[in-house]
């Protein structure tokens, strides 16, 4: 079926917090996902509960010390892509990414770096 709207549709903001420089999105906890990285570490974004047809935005924050992010192997990347599957290495700088699958084992990904 379809479902219409009149007006606006909104969803939670869930805050990412990292363990072991891990941070994992549950997707099936909502859409939208928002991450401080934390300062002078790698951290390893992983994806859990990929549903099919779904599409998920992160919102990624530096400090004014920066760290690193990486993606995880369901994640993928336009050929020639290695600068953006990297955050930004700049102080306050924030980036958005954007995730779509059709299947349960892809993330196809889009960004916008270096918002500063």
């Amino acid at each position: 079926g379809s479902i219409s709207i009149t007006g606006s549709s909104n969803s939670n903001v869930i805050v990412l917090t990292p363990a072991s420089n891990t941070a994992s999105i549950d997707m099936s906890k909502g859409n939208f996902f928002t991450l401080t990285i934390p300062s002078s570490s790698i951290t390893l974004i992983r994806a859990t509960n990929i549903k099919e047809g779904q599409t998920v935005g992160i919102k990624l924050s530096q400090q004014s010390t920066t760290g690193s992010i990486r993606f995880d192997t369901p994640f993928k990347f336009w050929s020639g892509s290695v600068a953006y599957n990297t955050g930004s290495a700049i102080s306050g700088a924030v980036d958005f990414f954007t995730f779509m699958t059709f299947d349960t084992g892809s993330l196809y990904t889009s960004a916008i770096k270096n918002l500063v």
